[in-house]
């Protein structure tokens, strides 16, 4: 079956120097389609990190993510557009902001979250 999201070397540091955060270290793996998911860890795991990396709002250090079979960095409105993104807030964090189309995610930094859910439509 077909991969719908391929995480493959996925990294993230923050900082720098003697303050350098390896917040996501080699994360590879893969979605099938018709799978459920979940990201599983004690806080400070990189689950959180991970998601934002998937979504596109932030960016990996090192590391390859696909969606739908198409390269996040090269396909990113295309994907977002079928993606869906729901968090355990009445309101979205004040630093998560909709694109001016109302389609697509913009880059930014979500406020710290315990659990959110992101959906794939399946074409």
């Amino acid at each position: 079956m077909p991969s719908i999201i391929s995480i493959k070397n996925l990294t993230k540091i923050f900082g720098a120097g003697a303050k350098k955060v390896h917040a996501v270290n080699g994360l590879s793996f893969d979605v099938e389609k018709g799978s459920i998911t979940g990201l599983l860890g004690p806080n400070g795991a990189g689950k959180t990190t991970t998601i934002q990396m998937i979504l596109d709002l932030i960016t990996p250090t090192a590391g390859t993510i696909s969606v739908f079979g198409m390269d996040m960095k090269h396909n990113r409105e295309e994907i977002l557009n079928d993606v869906n993104f729901s968090s355990p807030y009445v309101s979205l964090p004040g630093n998560l902001k909709v694109g001016s189309s109302g389609k697509a995610l913009t880059r930014n930094s979500f406020a710290r979250m315990s659990s959110i859910n992101v959906w794939f439509k399946i074409k």
